[in-house]
């Protein structure tokens, strides 16, 4: 039987041995292509070759919005999210596409720019735009990158090497592949067991002098594409512009249609497909639709444990970090609700322990929600401002952090020398401190109310830090605006007016943020009025030392406010 704890004077209820109920945003390394096989070569994709694209000067204009931020407004790979990212940005007007097809058509390497728009590329930074862009808009880019790279020589051709029908992958192809992955030196990069870490693997840069890492192929995560046919083409064509070299020569030694050689090839596919973990739930890259939708029973808000969080539909959104790494956390489920005049959105994903203090070398889990306010979808770095390109309004943001989720819970803040202990077994329950009885604020802390304060922040508080106002021990989360790095900007502790609750059981976090769908506040996302919203989000995992700009991001999704759920339809 389930021992229960409470802890009801301070809000905050430790379960023991309850079950459980139940990872800035930019472009990287454009220039994924599907390959040139000859299966590819008898049915060639006509999906973009269809869409018209925008004119030369609409897809500039795009270009600068959505793409300048981190691979600069003439293509060198210097935009200023450039710092913030590993891999860096493709330099396209300096250095080849590096999973180009060689010895294929515009049309082909136009589709497979463009793949990579729409989906984004995994073990990256770069997100996707499809869903978020128009097909005709991501044509327009792609041509507009395209046309950036256009006097980088192209590798040297070669015509179609798959055979018409992928083999079996048996157990005697995967060994076989084991081998090969040993005798042609893919080990001395990619590691024995293909982690990335092989005994070449310091030193080595692009052909820009950029340091870049191998690929972690048991990561199941491919840049070139996850189907057999992907894997096939790096092996046999190479990466352009990196230290992966083709293998053609060597496995076909001479002969193309040598089914030797085919076969080799093959078998290396099969090796390095058997490295990668089972596939796992599929989730939005971008363009995913989070409809509004009213909640069974409004104390869920205040409550992340409550029984009607049960078969609740989430969406799972996919998460990219921007500094390359072995990463645990890919996804977050996202859950938009509506209760009266309040909103929610429930985040939920895994995270092996739970982080909730923050100290000199300690940082806390945190999580975040942006909203893009304005018309238009705004550049994913915070609405950032690139020469070309000002936003017309700042984003949103609400950010959630496990240690001021800790000093709500308890209603009094905790600093080093009163370090925040958990007592429970695996599952830790936060809630709101209960009561309507306002903390001192800045303004008005005088005397004993100071107690609330940490002493060793009146420094910060006299210059009217609002992280050291005490009325914000009442915000788990708090409200913020930006324009770019650098600008994210908190709203005086007076004009804070989210909330959560959240729960960490078994290794994951389950934190459900809410306020009034308006505030009066022209700096607040107004969700009153049915329509479209973008909508983006970001995971820091604490003990991975997550912090600030070292995070995991999605791209951009929708929120969807219908008729039924606008306050003009009431709360019927």
């Amino acid at each position: 039987m389930a021992t229960h704890r409470t802890h009801a004077s301070s809000g905050w209820r430790v379960v023991r041995q309850m079950p459980a109920l139940w990872t800035g945003m930019m472009l990287t390394t454009l220039g994924t292509l599907p390959g040139c096989t000859s299966r590819e070569e008898a049915a060639a994709v006509k999906s973009m070759a269809t869409a018209h694209p925008i004119d030369a000067e609409a897809a500039r204009t795009l270009y600068v919005r959505h793409c300048a931020a981190c691979h600069g407004a003439e293509g060198h790979g210097d935009g200023p999210a450039n710092q913030h990212l590993y891999p860096k940005p493709r330099a396209f007007s300096d250095s080849p596409m590096r999973f180009a097809s060689t010895g294929s058509g515009e049309d082909r390497v136009l589709d497979a720019i463009a793949r990579t728009i729409r989906e984004g590329m995994p073990r990256s930074s770069m997100p996707g735009f499809g869903g978020v862009l128009t097909e005709s808009e991501i044509r327009g880019i792609a041509q507009y990158v395209h046309d950036l790279g256009s006097d980088i020589p192209v590798p040297r051709a070669r015509g179609p090497l798959i055979a018409a029908k992928t083999p079996e992958f048996t157990a005697g192809l995967v060994t076989y592949g084991s081998s090969l992955f040993r005798s042609t030196g893919c080990v001395t990069c990619h590691g024995e067991k293909g982690y990335g870490d092989g005994t070449a693997m310091e030193g080595l840069v692009d052909s820009l002098g950029r340091p870049i890492h191998p690929a972690n192929l048991a990561s199941g995560q491919y840049k070139a594409g996850s189907t057999p046919d992907d894997l096939y083409r790096v092996i046999v064509n190479g990466v352009p512009g990196t230290p992966m070299p083709a293998y053609a020569d060597m496995l076909f030694e001479g002969q193309p249609g040598s089914s030797v050689g085919h076969r080799k090839a093959w078998a290396l596919v099969a090796y390095v497909m058997s490295l990668a973990p089972p596939p796992s739930e599929t989730a939005a890259n971008s363009g995913a639709e989070i409809v509004l939708t009213r909640a069974a029973d409004p104390a869920m808000f205040e409550d992340s444990a409550h029984q009607a969080w049960r078969g609740v539909r989430e969406t799972s959104i996919s998460l990219r970090p921007l500094w390359q790494r072995p990463e645990p956390i890919r996804s977050v489920s996202v859950t938009a609700l509506r209760a009266g005049d309040r909103v929610a959105f429930r985040l939920v994903w895994s995270d092996a322990t739970c982080d909730v203090d923050h100290d000199s070398g300690d940082f806390p889990d945190a999580a975040a929600v942006m909203f893009a306010m304005g018309d238009e979808v705004a550049p994913l770095p915070m609405g950032v401002e690139v020469p070309g390109y000002t936003p017309a309004s700042p984003v949103n943001v609400w950010q959630w952090k496990a240690s001021r989720q800790y000093d709500t819970s308890t209603g009094r803040r905790h600093d080093a020398t009163d370090p925040s202990t958990l007592d429970g077994d695996g599952y830790f329950l936060f809630a709101p401190t209960p009561g309507s009885e306002p903390i001192a604020s800045l303004v008005s802390a005088r005397g004993d109310d100071l107690r609330l304060l940490d002493p060793y922040n009146l420094a910060a508080m006299r210059a009217g830090n609002p992280h050291a106002d005490a009325s914000i021990v009442r915000h788990a989360v708090l409200e913020a605006n930006a324009l770019g790095f650098g600008t994210l900007t908190y709203q005086p502790p007076d004009l804070q007016h989210t909330n959560a609750s959240a729960l960490w059981a078994n290794g994951r976090w389950f934190v459900t943020t809410f306020r009034t769908l308006s505030t009066g506040d022209d700096s607040d996302i107004d969700l009153t009025t049915p329509r479209r919203v973008p909508v983006a989000f970001a995971i820091w995992d604490g003990s991975r030392g997550d912090r600030a700009g070292v995070k995991l991001v999605s791209g951009w999704h929708w929120l969807v406010i219908e008729p039924s759920t606008g306050a003009a339809a009431g709360d019927r």
